[in-house]
Parts: structure tokens; C-alpha cells; sequence
């Protein structure tokens, strides 16, 4: 049986993976075929735990694969430190857009402000209180 690990990114998937190395009857690894393309991209060993965000957008291929020999995990992280996360890992790279300055790129103090997650954000209204 193939352990996939189902993730958003930012999320302790390397960590997750990392734990995982103390499994003696597994190999894990995280992303390790994510350069790869067609049925190579999906050919991992048996016995194998695999975390990739990208696993998401290939359920289909996955199933037709593996069907019922896989586990399926979904590993999650609180919304609003993921997203600090994903700014602050853009900061490091230094792959801010042209224009923006770094007082502007900084985490605010509520998700809400952050235009291009309106999607995400809408939950957060309804259960957490921000408005």
C-alpha cells in the first residue's frame, strides 16, 4: 500500500515526511517526482509515503493507478499561518511584483485584507469573527 500525503503547501509536509523516515517498512520522500511527466510522474515504489502538493490536481490518475492498495492524507494547517507562510517564503526568495514595496508585502494583522484570497477569507468571517 502507497501512502499519499494530500497538502496545501507550507503546511509541515517536509516535516511530516521527515517523521516519516523513522517508518522502517516505508520509504517516504516529499516531492520526489514532481519534475517528471506521464506515467513516470505517478511510478513510485510500493511501500512508499509521498507528499506533494500537486497530488491534489491528479486524483483521477492517482485512483486509476493505485484505486484501493493507497492511503490518502490530508494535511492541513491553520489558514491564516499557512498564508503568512506563503508571504513570507515569496519575501525570502525575493521574488516580490515590480512595484510593491516591503512595509506594503508584509503580513497584516487580518487575513482579510489580503485581496487576492477573498475566497479563503470568507470562511474566516463566518467562524472566526473577522470582519
Amino acid at each position: 500500500m502507497n501512502v499519499f500525503v494530500l497538502c496545501t503547501g507550507r503546511c509541515g509536509s517536509s516535516t511530516f515526511i521527515e517523521a516519516c523516515h523513522h517508518i522502517a517498512n516505508y520509504t517516504s520522500a516529499h516531492e520526489s517526482r514532481s519534475s517528471l511527466l506521464g506515467a513516470e510522474r505517478l511510478a513510485y515504489p510500493a511501500q512508499h509515503i509521498e507528499a506533494d502538493n500537486r497530488l491534489s490536481w491528479l486524483l483521477g490518475r492517482l485512483d486509476a493507478a493505485y484505486g484501493d492498495s493507497a492511503f490518502y492524507v490530508h494535511l492541513q494547517r491553520n489558514h491564516p499561518d499557512t498564508a503568512a507562510s506563503f508571504v513570507s517564503a515569496t519575501r525570502a526568495a525575493s521574488s516580490r511584483p515590480t512595484g510593491v514595496v516591503a512595509s506594503s508585502w508584509a503580513c497584516p494583522s487580518r487575513p482579510t485584507r489580503w485581496p487576492w484570497q477573498w475566497t479563503i477569507a470568507t470562511p474566516w468571517t463566518a467562524t472566526s469573527g473577522y470582519s
